[in-house]
């Protein structure tokens, strides 16, 4: 189905990461290709102010791209294994990267120098997120462990223990973490205490990607079940469950009006929703692998 192409508040654009080394900025169906890795891309984040995008691969490098050019403005060397994960800071001052290699990185996004290293983990750093409103930086890995660490120190403030299998992905709200993980469960946590609140049962199959809805106070996960599902957070009961024919890599909303919901997969194809309604809008084809990474502008 087209988008509607009546207003521009129905128009999108989202950028995708592949196995096939390249990133994709999509304005609708049309589609630019960023090439300059030469391994798979796991992670991407875009600055606030939408002037940059940050890109995490199997190459071991970050590289920093001017979002309207195109143009390769920086290329950040240091990890010594894949990076899994990459996230900017919500002021675009600092990169936080996680890696292979069990280490977390902070690097200044303007310069691209490297501030710190957060070492704590025990096995690779598959996911980092970091806290607008506590200056935490929030990593899972395939120790089981979520790591909550000080912004501006790099000290380890908390380790999170629960979940029986490597933590895949990590998001954060004002008051909560949220974790998905190989275990099949997402779990949520107090970001002040770190009590476990509630774990969220019913996935078939490790979940890749969490993300939380501000609008309907609730929790997104993508599993490799093929399901996207919506968990009420007051309750902890499943709202919704998506059903695709593929391994869900990537979730991510749109903006503050969360309209769409983009989602990465196995398939090579990022998808495109209306996120209340479910109705499928667009399916955007065009890269060579996997979709591991999905990011709304």
């Amino acid at each position: 189905l087209e988008p509607k192409r009546t207003s521009s508040s129905s128009e999108y654009t989202v950028v995708s990461g592949s196995e096939d080394t390249t990133i994709r900025v999509w304005k609708n169906r049309e589609s630019r290709v960023l090439r300059g890795h030469t391994g798979a891309v796991h992670s991407i984040d875009v600055s606030r102010n939408k002037n940059f995008i940050a890109s995490g691969s199997k190459d071991k490098t970050i590289i920093i791209w001017n979002f309207y050019t195109g143009q390769i403005l920086n290329e950040l060397r240091g990890h010594e294994n894949a990076v899994f994960s990459v996230a900017i800071s919500s002021q675009d001052e600092f990169l936080v990267s996680g890696s292979a290699d069990k280490t977390i990185r902070v690097w200044r996004l303007d310069s691209g120098q490297q501030v710190r290293v957060l070492n704590g983990h025990i096995n690779t750093v598959r996911s980092v997120a970091i806290s607008d409103r506590h200056d935490y930086i929030v990593s899972g890995g395939n120790d089981n462990t979520v790591r909550v660490w000080s912004l501006n120190s790099g000290i380890q403030i908390r380790e999170l223990n629960g979940h029986t299998d490597w933590v895949l992905s990590v998001a954060i709200s004002e008051d909560y973490i949220f974790s998905g993980s190989k275990d099949t469960t997402v779990g949520v946590w107090s970001i002040d205490s770190g009590d476990q609140i509630i774990p969220l049962i019913g996935h078939n199959g490790p979940v890749f990607s969490v993300a939380f809805s501000t609008r309907l106070n609730s929790v997104v996960s993508g599993s490799a079940d093929s399901t996207i599902k919506v968990w009420s957070l007051a309750t902890g009961s499943e709202i919704n469950a998506i059903q695709f024919n593929s391994r869900i890599h990537s979730i991510d909303l749109s903006g503050n009006d969360e309209r769409y919901l983009a989602s990465g997969d196995q398939n090579r194809s990022v998808r495109i929703r209306e996120f209340q309604t479910n109705k499928e809008v667009e399916v955007l084809e065009g890269h060579e692998g996997h979709v591991w990474s999905v990011k709304f502008i």
